[in-house]
């Protein structure tokens, strides 16, 4: 078995939803899109739609299954 479908394997996320905050800045989008080709069914939540919907974009366009929430977690009413 290769190293990369050994460590797939030990570190699979598959039936697992990850719910992340932050999912559109730099560190945010890189874990959201390690986490989704491990398995992971991502919800990306961030203030910033246009980049949230570009990390989904780069999840799905990878074969991965991400939402996307537009919120503001300071605020009770988002």
């Amino acid at each position: 078995m290769s190293v990369e479908k050994n460590l797939a394997k030990l570190f699979s996320l598959e039936g697992k939803v990850v719910v992340l905050t932050g999912a559109a800045g730099g560190i945010g989008s890189e874990i959201a899109k390690s986490m989704a080709s491990v398995g992971a069914h991502m919800v990306l939540c961030d203030l910033n739609l246009a980049d949230l919907e570009k990390v989904q974009n780069e999840i799905t366009e990878a074969e991965g299954k991400a939402e996307i929430i537009a919120l503001n977690l300071m605020e009770r009413q988002s």
